[in-house]
């Protein structure tokens, strides 16, 4: 093929010297830039190479046999089947892509030859093999059996063997009744390391293969030889050898059979013992890897005989042989894969004429088969015919009757290039040669060497890939057909002219011309191209198709592209598609079901959903609606304008709206249409159960829980309530039907598991349907693992699709006993689910499209499966809630993590609580002072003088969230023993305390004075010696850097606010409002005494109390959990940790 030979650039020119790249697409700029074709490597192995041409084509060559081996550096050599000894005494070729070791004398090991990484090793049973005589690619093994030699010949996808039977004495050894060979190795397959195989090809794996088996001996062909024959032809056609036999040699088949893991042969013992047979016989046998590409011949001299894997050293014959008995055609076999599909532009088969019979020219015709592959079945009867043979395609005239090296025939021509890319979309091609004249051996009698290196039978196609169009789009818009065109518009100042744009791929990273075809003013197309197009871009039609060329109407237009690398084309197209100009008037909104009128009054209310219907005029295809003021933009679909209901709710009170937008076909918008309508707030739960004691329902009173199995657990969540308590196996409590699924609702509940089990789902609440819940908010089993949950059914069959949020954390037994607020919403609007833990949004999910409700038991304490009550829960539950529409973040933040427990404003010493729960008892006599920040009474206390204060019992359960505050001035600052401990609040466990806000002095480098929310891990005193005192986990604000953090003054008033975050497992100390130290922390026991003021629980010291508070105190606050950042600022600004500025 023509080769310009260009100038390489300098940054190339390093690339040039090796001429390889990995990919196509760098191969093929890689030639271009050096002038010469350029290897791409990625698809090279031993048989096969693809080359990038300077002119962007591919020239794809394959041989028969294999033509170079990959060093274990990478790079590529030629193969050479020479035999050498190794150091080990062993035999191999010297470079071999199927590697192949043989004896070197003296065992019984013959062959290990490897493929795939799989090794099969053959065994020669009759004994040690002597030392082999080494000659090119053949081992001799010599007398292997009286009279026996065993010659083994390499090639470059394995090895045969073939046995030479000397002479009739040898003929009649017993041993050559069954010749046989034990294999072994993992290149046996299952069934064959059983051996339990059937065949011998089903003993070894997929990667090796063995030809069947022949023998011949040495008789020759009474038909005389032309005198006209030069002699090393009469000895060719005459005389049989190692590799095949004679035109007059007796031959027959050698049956093969598997015995367990030995191969055994079976030679016809009557030609061996026949008074005509002439010796010596030849015995062959085959092993070789399984071939990519193939070659066999047929003879009319045996009309049936197969080729396959036969009379390889004599290789690929053509002709008459001058007998009149043998003509031989040769077959060779491709594979298409590199240019399936491509458009073949020259097709060129070569390969080494290693002799003729002639020593003038005399002409190889070359055909293209019928058939699609060849092997072990073809032969003459079946392969001959010219139905399968076709015509002639090229003819090549040589002679080489003196056999010299390298004579090169080839058959190049445009009938080949023809036959050749008709199969391209076929899996293979198949290649046969003929003598043009088979009626003498002088016309015609050659053979061709198919495994000469360089030279040998190579099948080469250069091809090409039409570029080609794909993702053709009209402003944006799809390809269309003429029945159903794109609908498109031109509306705009100045008009808007339609984009045709498309995308442009070319396999060899050929640059591309694209061309246009589109409507012209007046009727009829017209063309315009975009050159220099890269494979991968995009091309689109400069300016667009004019508006003028193409009126609004009922006129249907079309498009299309042709694309070309300048070797071939392809087409792409029509699309079609019509140009509509008409504006759609603004749809309408009217209320679907009443609950949201528009008549001036309240309705509904926010988190409630209503439904709107939205109504278009003809041409409509799309709504396009949302609330005001945003813009609209939820859409859905419709059909010239039908009405269209959806769902709305309301998140604000007063004044709502919805706006709409409608689109036609064409995507042309309607001016904005729309209704107003006044909401409600958001309603209160419609069912309220605290579950501190009994299952009444505080909210509506209608629907109280009946409870069956649970029991009451005293101050289970807060001091002086308690909680329901369930089993997991048979405890619930069940009301009447609460929640109405098929619409907006939201349900609450505090839990504590007192176990979880992650291999199943949990059921905290639920409600009944017939066959599944209507919801369950609970835990659910993911991966194994139970995660904080919140479900709901397709439908109320339990087979029906779970849509499930769930949090992303699983839980762990950190979580058992530990309180934790649950929030399940369902939005019916956003066809949502939501679950909130801890007042925190936890996880989203798309729910159903369409609703249903379960009419059933409301039900805490499981859920249902298949109708079957179960899913039982192990645990606590309190203040369970149910509202009739969606709740927000606000809602959930006004559930609250926090209550007041206990509140003391320290006015005087009379220790009333202003919850009522917990007067306090003041001892020793702590005077009144005065809070002069806050301008507020306050209690001074003297630590010389043991004045404290105790009330009546517990505020807050120190084993879950709690918040402790309180304003301190401290009289003095020390940093010595003496008033260095000074405790404002704290509560008493049986020897310490389980909390405690206090001052600290810590000494060190200098000594440091400290504010801190202190714990105890157990409740052991700090005096105990066994066993030995608790460890303090403590948040305090210390010197950091050596920078002071509000460090304790003398007679400063200072607001401190301790907190234990049980589901962060943290203690936190904030100081005048602001965060200032956090410490880890998992409280572990449950401080149940007396709340102290002005001191601490501590039975090692005199009376069991120390650090006394010395200074005054004002306000002391406890709340059950943990208060947010937020109150905590309210706290100190307001004195308030709910204070609201309405």
């Amino acid at each position: 093929m023509p080769v310009v030979i260009v100038g390489a650039s300098g940054a190339a020119s390093a690339e040039c010297a090796t001429l390889a790249k990995p990919d196509v697409r760098s191969a093929s700029k890689l030639a271009r830039s050096c002038g010469k074709p350029v290897s791409v490597e990625s698809v090279r192995n031993f048989t096969y190479r693809l080359m990038a041409n300077v002119d962007g084509s591919f020239t794809s060559t394959e041989w028969t046999k294999p033509h170079w081996m990959r060093k274990s550096d990478g790079t590529w050599r030629d193969v050479d089947t020479t035999l050498r000894k190794n150091v080990d005494g062993s035999v191999s070729p010297i470079a071999s892509p199927y590697p192949v070791t043989l004896s070197g004398g003296g065992d019984s090991i013959l062959a290990r030859q490897v493929s795939n990484k799989q090794e099969l090793v053959w065994n020669w049973t009759a004994g040690t093999l002597p030392k082999p005589k080494l000659s090119d690619s053949t081992a001799t093994y010599a007398e292997v059996l009286p009279g026996v030699d065993l010659l083994v010949q390499v090639d470059g996808y394995g090895f045969s063997e073939v046995l030479v039977v000397k002479n009739a004495v040898a003929a009649r050894n017993p041993a050559l009744s069954q010749v046989k060979f034990a294999l072994s190795g993992d290149g046996l397959s299952a069934a064959g390391l059983a051996g339990t195989a059937g065949s011998v090809n089903a003993a070894i794996s997929e990667n090796f293969t063995v030809g069947e088996a022949y023998m011949w001996d040495s008789a020759r062909s009474d038909v005389p030889m032309p005198t006209s024959a030069p002699a090393s032809d009469v000895k060719d056609a005459t005389i049989s050898d190692a590799g095949g036999p004679g035109n007059g040699a007796a031959q027959a088949v050698v049956p093969m059979r598997m015995d367990g893991t030995t191969l055994v042969l079976s030679p016809d013992t009557a030609m061996l013992t026949s008074p005509v047979t002439k010796f010596p016989v030849y015995i062959d046998p085959k092993s070789s890897a399984p071939v990519r590409s193939y070659w066999t011949m047929i003879n009319s001299g045996h009309t049936t005989q197969s080729y396959w894997n036969y009379d390889r050293s004599s290789h690929a014959k053509v002709g008459n042989a001058g007998d009149g008995t043998n003509m031989y055609r040769s077959l060779f076999q491709f594979s298409t894969s590199a240019w399936k599909g491509k458009t073949v532009t020259a097709a060129e088969f070569h390969v080494d004429l290693e002799h003729s019979w002639s020593c003038s020219n005399t002409s190889t015709q070359i055909h293209v088969l019928s058939n699609a592959t060849i092997g072990s079945g073809n032969t003459w009867s079946n392969t001959s015919s010219s139905t399968i043979w076709g015509s002639s395609l090229d003819t090549a005239s040589n002679e080489n009757c003196d056999d010299a090296s390298g004579v090169d025939t080839e058959w190049q021509s445009a009938a080949l290039t023809s036959a050749v890319n008709g199969k391209a979309s076929a899996a293979s091609i198949v290649v046969g040669l003929r003598a043009a004249d088979e009626s003498s051996a002088a016309n015609g009698w050659k053979k061709f060497d198919e495994t000469s290196g360089a030279g040998g039978a190579q099948l080469s196609v250069t091809y090409n890939t039409a570029p080609s169009a794909t993702n053709l789009v009209l402003d944006g818009v799809a390809c269309k057909t003429s029945s159903s065109p794109a609908i498109l518009s031109t509306l705009g100042s100045p008009a808007h002219n339609p984009v045709p744009k498309l995308t442009v791929t070319d396999a060899e990273g050929d640059k591309s011309t694209v061309t246009f075809t589109y409507p012209k003013a007046g009727g009829g197309t017209t063309t315009s191209s975009v050159a220099n197009v890269t494979s991968g871009a995009s091309a689109q039609l400069v300016g667009g198709i004019p508006a003028a060329n193409i009126p609004s109407g009922t006129t249907v237009y079309s498009w299309s592209v042709s694309v070309t690398d300048g070797v071939k084309a392809s087409a792409a197209g029509p699309c079609y598609f019509r140009i509509d100009n008409t504006i759609p008037a603004p749809p309408t909104v009217t209320s679907a079901d009443g609950v949201y009128v528009d008549d001036d009054a309240l309705h509904g209310g926010v988190g409630k959903p209503g439904k709107f219907t939205i109504t278009g005029t003809k041409g409509i295809n799309k709504y396009v609606w949302g609330p005001g003021p945003a813009n609209p933009a939820n859409t859905v679909t419709t059909t010239d304008g039908a009405p269209v209901t959806v769902s709305y709710t309301p998140t604000v009170m007063g004044s709502n709206s919805i706006q709409v937008i409608g689109y036609n076909a064409a995507g042309t918008a309607s001016a904005m249409g729309g209704k107003s309508f006044l909401a409600n707030g958001p309603a209160a739960p419609t069912d309220v159960w605290a579950l501190d004691g009994d299952g009444s329902d505080s909210a509506s009173g209608a629907r109280p829980l009946t409870t069956t199995g649970v029991t009451w657990t005293p101050d289970g969540r807060s001091v002086g309530a308690s909680v329901a308590t369930f089993n997991g196996t048979s405890s619930a409590a069940t009301a009447a039907t609460s929640v109405v699924t098929d619409t907006s609702f939201a349900v609450s509940a505090w839990v504590r598991p007192r176990a979880i089990n992650g291999a199943n789902d949990t059921a905290i609440v639920s409600q009944d349907g017939t066959d599944a819940t209507g919801f369950t908010l609970g835990m659910r089993s993911v991966s194994g693992a139970a995660r904080w949950s919140f479900l709901i059914k397709d439908t109320s069959a339990q087979t029906s699709t779970t849509r499930a949020a769930y949090s992303a954390t699983a839980l762990t037994s950190a979580d058992v006993n530990r309180w934790v607020l649950l929030v399940g919403v369902y939005d019916i609007s956003a066809a949502q689910l939501r679950l909130y833990v801890n007042g925190t949004l936890a996880a989203t999910t798309t729910s159903g499209a369409t609703p249903w409700k379960a009419t059933g038991k409301f039900v805490v304490g499981r859920g249902m499966s298949s109708g079957v009550p179960g899913l039982w829960f192990n645990g606590d539950v309190s203040g369970v809630r149910v509202w009739d529409r969606v709740v927000y973040q606000s809602d959930v933040n006004d559930l609250g993590t926090a209550s007041l427990a206990g509140d003391w404003t320290l006015s005087d010493a009379g220790g009333s609580d202003n919850t009522t729960r917990h007067p306090v008892t003041f001892y020793n006599g702590p005077t009144p002072a005065f809070d002069e920040l806050n301008a507020t009474p306050a209690l001074g206390f003297d630590s010389a003088l043991k004045q404290f204060g105790l009330a009546s019992g517990p505020a807050v359960r120190t084993d879950t969230s709690y918040s402790v505050s309180a304003w301190v001035q401290p009289a003095v600052v020390s940093t010595t023993s003496a008033n260095g401990y000074m405790t404002a609040v704290s509560q008493d466990g049986t020897q310490t305390s389980g909390l405690q806000l206090q001052f600290r002095w810590d000494i060190g480098t200098p000594d440091t004075a400290q504010w801190c929310i202190t714990g105890r891990s157990t409740d052991v005193s700090s005096h105990s010696v066994s066993p030995p005192p608790p460890a303090t986990p403590m948040a305090c604000a210390r010197i950091l850097n050596g920078t002071t953090v509000l460090t304790p003054a003398a007679n400063t008033w200072t607001h401190l606010v301790g907190v234990y975050d049980a589901n962060a497992g943290a203690l936190k100390l904030y100081i005048n409002g602001a965060l200032q130290a956090t410490t880890p922390y998992t409280a572990t026991w449950n401080a149940a005494g007396q709340v102290m003021i002005g001191g601490r629980r501590d039975t090692g010291t005199t009376g069991g109390r120390g650090d006394y508070w010395h200074g005054a105190l004002d306000s002391v606050k406890l709340f059950n959990g943990s208060l947010t950042d937020a109150q905590i600022t309210n706290l100190y600004q307001f004195g308030d940790a709910f204070y609201q500025n309405n």
